[in-house]
């Protein structure tokens, strides 16, 4: 029987082996590394560094990465006004006010007054009244102003600016016609006075069988 002879391998041989396991190994890792995917990279992990230049184009950033804030524009025009809005509801009616009664101090009143008629004889006489509307604390003092005569200190107006002191009725006379005596007098026309709502205003005419007025303004602050 022949007996089977083992061959040991050279030298040359093993090195030769060594040399092919690395050739492998080494294109297998090369071709390993070149399949590396998004996934397999950590978020954060890679930098500019790692980037090449110029590598990367603006639409790679679309939506990541803004810009700097541009120029503020012009204004631009004004638009067209619109329609006008529907009309709202009435509110409701307010309470009324106070009523001034007695007229509050120092508050003045101001009006009118006319007399005339014509005279039959001198005794004939007419009357019209001042009504103050507002009712006053007291009665207030009455001066009578003629035309061209110097009114009181308590009377610092004049027929077409009546004012009064506080406290004073003021009767400007502006003109009149063949009138004798005249002024003020009470409601009953028995004496000079006044009232807290108001007075009268007489006239009595110089000459018989002629036309005879006086017009003027007047003025009470209530005292």
């Amino acid at each position: 029987m022949k007996r089977i002879r083992r061959l040991a391998p050279s030298p040359a041989l093993v090195v030769a082996m060594v040399a092919l396991f690395v050739a492998l190994t080494g294109t297998a890792v090369a071709t390993t590394s070149a399949l590396i995917t998004g996934k397999q990279i950590k978020n954060n992990s890679i930098t500019g560094a790692d980037v090449k230049n110029k590598s990367l184009t603006p639409r790679d950033f679309r939506g990541s990465v803004r810009g700097p804030r541009g120029l503020r524009g012009l204004t631009g025009a004004t638009g067209a006004t619109g329609a006008t809005g529907a009309k709202g509801d009435t509110g409701a009616t307010g309470p009324p006010g106070p009523f001034p009664d007695p007229l509050e101090s120092g508050k003045t009143l101001r009006g009118t007054f006319a007399l005339s008629n014509y005279a039959t004889n001198t005794n004939v006489y007419t009357l019209t009244p001042i009504n103050f509307v507002f009712r006053l604390a007291s009665a207030p003092t009455a001066h009578w102003v003629p035309t061209g005569g110097t009114p009181p200190a308590t009377c610092p107006g004049s027929a077409s600016a009546p004012e009064a002191a506080a406290g004073h009725l003021c009767v400007y006379e502006a003109t009149q016609e063949n009138m004798g005596s005249r002024g003020v007098t009470s409601l009953t026309h028995s004496a000079n006075g006044t009232h807290r709502f108001g007075t009268l205003v007489y006239g009595y005419p110089n000459a018989a069988a002629a036309r005879f007025y006086s017009t003027g303004s007047w003025a009470v602050t209530a005292p």
